[in-house]
């Protein structure tokens, strides 16, 4: 039970970086090339 709830938050810390890298990386793009 443990190492499944270490998995998961493993995996949804992974997801959340995902995420934060995507979205640092469409605002910096929006910043250097605005339309």
């Amino acid at each position: 039970m443990l190492y499944n709830f270490l998995f998961f938050l493993r995996h949804f810390i992974k997801i959340l970086l995902t995420l934060a890298v995507a979205t640092s990386t469409n605002i910096s793009k929006k910043t250097h090339y605005p339309p």
